[in-house]
Parts: C-alpha cells; sequence; structure tokens
C-alpha cells in the first residue's frame, strides 16, 4: 500500500485578492509619480484636487495592501478606530493647544469638519496606522516564532508613525505650506508617540492572523509605504530640510533591508499577537 506525504496547505483567509491589490497599488504609483513631478513646481500649483486625489488612493491603497492577508472588515474597522481617535485628538488640539501645541491649518489644507478638524487628518492617520502596521509585520516576519513578537511588531509601528510624522510635518510646513507648527516639536512628537502606541495597541485584536497555513509574506504595505516615504524625501530635499530628508530616507533603506530579508519563503502563522 502505498503513503502519500502530507502537503502543505495554503491558508485562505478572505482577503482580497493579487489583482484588487494590484490595480489598486497600480492607480496609487501613477498617482505617486505625478505628484513627485509636481514637487519641482512653484507653491501655487503644488497643491490643490491632486493632492486630496493622492490621499484617497493612498488610503484605499493602506486598506487593500493590508487587507491582502487579513479580513477586509477588520482592517476597515482598524482604520475606523484610527481616524476616530485621531480626529478627536487633532479637534481637541484645534480648541485648547493639547496635546499637540498650536498648529494652525492653511486654507490650502481643505476644508475642515463642523469648521474645526480638516478631512485630510482623518484619511493621514488611516494611512499612517495600516502602512506602519503592515510594514512592521513583514519587517519582523523572520522572527515570528520569537517571544514577544507581537510586543515589537507593535513597537516598531510606533516608531515608524513617529518618523513618518516628523518628515510630514516638515513636508506640510514648508513643502506644501499646510500648516504653520508654533509649539516645540518636541511635544508634538511625543505627544503623537503616545498617541500612536494607543492607536498600535486598540487594532491588534483586528488584525490578528488566525488563519492557520503557509503563505508567502504580504509586501503590498511596504509598496505603499515605500513610495509615500519617497514623496516626503523628495520634496523636503526640495527644500532644503535635509536633515528630515535623511531621516526618512535612512529608516526607509534600514526597513526595506529587513523587509527583503524575510525572502520569498512561506511562514507559518498563528493567532497571535501580531
Amino acid at each position: 500500500m502505498s503513503v502519500q506525504a502530507p502537503t502543505q496547505s495554503t491558508s485562505t483567509t478572505p482577503g482580497l485578492g493579487t489583482g484588487w491589490a494590484t490595480g489598486v497599488v497600480g492607480l496609487f504609483g501613477v498617482a505617486v509619480a505625478l505628484t513627485i513631478v509636481r514637487l519641482f513646481l512653484p507653491l501655487s500649483q503644488n497643491s490643490g484636487w491632486a493632492d486630496g486625489e493622492l490621499l484617497v488612493l493612498a488610503i484605499v491603497a493602506s486598506i487593500t495592501a493590508l487587507a491582502k492577508q487579513l479580513p477586509v472588515v477588520n482592517v476597515v474597522l482598524a482604520a475606523g478606530i484610527a481616524a476616530g481617535i485621531g480626529g478627536v485628538a487633532h479637534a481637541v488640539n484645534d480648541v485648547t493647544g493639547l496635546p499637540f501645541g498650536r498648529v494652525e491649518f492653511t486654507t490650502v489644507f481643505g476644508p475642515r469638519l463642523l469648521g474645526v478638524l480638516p478631512f485630510a487628518i482623518l484619511g493621514l492617520c488611516v494611512v499612517e496606522t495600516l502602512s506602519a502596521r503592515g510594514v512592521a509585520r513583514v519587517a519582523l516576519q523572520r522572527w515570528r516564532d520569537k517571544p514577544n513578537h507581537g510586543y515589537h511588531v507593535i513597537g516598531l509601528a510606533v516608531v515608524l508613525m513617529v518618523v513618518f510624522h516628523l518628515a510630514f510635518n516638515a513636508f506640510g510646513s514648508a513643502v506644501k505650506g499646510w500648516w504653520s507648527q508654533m509649539s516645540l516639536p518636541v511635544v508634538n512628537t511625543v505627544s503623537w508617540g503616545v498617541l500612536s502606541l494607543i492607536i498600535q495597541v486598540l487594532i491588534t485584536p483586528l488584525l490578528l492572523d488566525k488563519f492557520p497555513g503557509r503563505r508567502p509574506p504580504n509586501f503590498w504595505p511596504l509598496i505603499v509605504w515605500i513610495a509615500l516615504n519617497i514623496i516626503l524625501a523628495t520634496g523636503l530635499f526640495v527644500a532644503d530640510r535635509l536633515a528630515e530628508a535623511l531621516l526618512v530616507s535612512t529608516v526607509s533603506g534600514i526597513i526595506m533591508a529587513l523587509a527583503l530579508r524575510t525572502g520569498n519563503g512561506t511562514v507559518t502563522p498563528t493567532a497571535r499577537i501580531t
């Protein structure tokens, strides 16, 4: 009697197919390329509807990229939590100056919700949160079986959100003219770090990988995140904000190296905090 060797099963998560991810990220890539070209134009020609279009595509791409291997509903709920917490914090800050310090938004940054909170802030919170989470997952996937791996993912995601926030603050003020920062940068940075930690902890239960099986690592969030950081680095270099440009470029290089070390092999996910 012959015995058939067991075969490795492939996870059947209710995530989006590769076709969806390719199409959405492809459109996002076109928008990113156009945005980079526009960064070399005068400021008066460097803002407007195209920035809003890029933000919408970035939101959709961030959700789609993470939903490649996670349930779509869970990713959308996580996006809602990020937008809700980030939006409330920024609305309170606009009225009281806490926790980020006084930030004066210009009319270039777009319309405001109830005359207080710029709509763009909600989208930015979603993009930062989901992209950082997805990148942290793939960058640390080689060490998935190590103790406390899930907490390391949360920690790295928070670091990525803080670095992105630092660069984006400079980008928004020096490159786009979206706001003026009136408080000490350290106050803004520390407050955003604490808020990022709260958001990442709260969305973790929704983003647990509960579907055992073997599959390749998900590099789609890394593609979205790197594209966004290329925009930031390019704009900051053009505006002679070299410190912030070098920071975001260096961190991007380190993360890419970590993620690429994951390789194209398969891993066995477990339902732990990742």
